[in-house]
């Protein structure tokens, strides 16, 4: 699949999750269904980690957060999680012989 259709698809699914929660088709959610919203986008997420998003998105204490917002999350959320397994699949590539900068090689043999 092209990247740009990749992409397509993914903000097609982060649009459906938001409208389905804008009850009053305004162009904003309540904080209160941010993680249903989130969860209907597919993302799997903490109380924590939810009420920590809705201060950043909601400074103001409005109660609501538009879709530029709920988008904004949601990548942040994937780059955070897409730097975690990267950083864990070096920390494992170095722990088998190879180097912190990602270079050199690891023993086949040792990895099976």
């Amino acid at each position: 699949m092209a990247e740009d259709e990749k992409e397509r698809r993914e903000n097609d699914l982060i649009w459906e999750a938001f409208l389905e929660y804008d009850y009053e088709k305004e162009g904003c959610i309540s904080v209160l269904d941010l993680k249903k919203a989130l969860e209907h986008a597919g993302e799997k997420i903490s109380d924590d980690w939810c009420y920590r998003m809705i201060s950043i998105a909601d400074p103001e204490n409005a109660g609501f957060i538009r879709f530029h917002q709920f988008k904004e999350l949601i990548m942040d959320k994937r780059d955070e999680e897409k730097g975690s397994s990267e950083e864990d699949l070096l920390d494992a590539f170095v722990a088998m012989g190879g180097e912190p900068d990602g270079d050199g090689a690891i023993n086949a043999e040792k990895l099976i």
